[in-house]
């Protein structure tokens, strides 16, 4: 394999894993807005487990690979890091992009689980902290900022503007 194939199968793992990336905040999204119309903490179950499984097996992981390839794609394009500033942008907004996946919408999903579990275990409505957890405005804040931090990142790769 030359150098020039290396570098086009790289640059091919790097944009299916945005894609993947793509597809685990997006059910992660949905399942939250679709979540709203729920009126049972055994309607919800489903929907954060599902949450859940997007980020641990697509978000969490895409993010990660579509990090370590797209360096690789950088190096062997010969793009200098932290003189192209596209690339330096990009590489800024990933960071963003995964430690709000990994700190804050990760340990918000465990916690909208745990709180569904002690309302199906105590009597099966909606406890008033559950309610409070579900309505927090910081995890769909960073649902929100991570999807437009995705398309300007998608942006920057495509036309490169500086």
């Amino acid at each position: 394999m030359t150098d020039l194939d290396l570098f086009h199968f790289i640059r091919f793992l790097h944009i299916l894993f945005s894609f993947t990336l793509f597809l685990g905040l997006g059910t992660m999204m949905m399942n939250t807005l679709q979540s709203r119309r729920v009126r049972s903490p055994a309607e919800l179950l489903p929907l954060w487990q599902s949450s859940a499984r997007a980020g641990t097996r697509f978000a969490t992981p895409s993010g990660i690979l579509l990090f370590v390839f797209g360096y690789m794609a950088a190096e062997l394009g010969g793009y200098d890091l932290f003189a192209t500033g596209w690339l330096l942008m990009s590489l800024v907004l990933t960071l963003l992009l995964i430690g709000g996946g990994i700190f804050i919408m990760r340990r918000h999903a465990l916690l909208v689980l745990g709180e569904i579990h002690a309302a199906i275990s105590s009597d099966g409505s909606m406890t008033d902290s559950l309610v409070a957890r579900l309505r927090k405005p910081i995890p769909r804040i960073t649902g929100m900022a991570q999807m437009i931090l995705l398309l300007l990142i998608i942006v920057l790769m495509t036309f490169k503007p500086f």
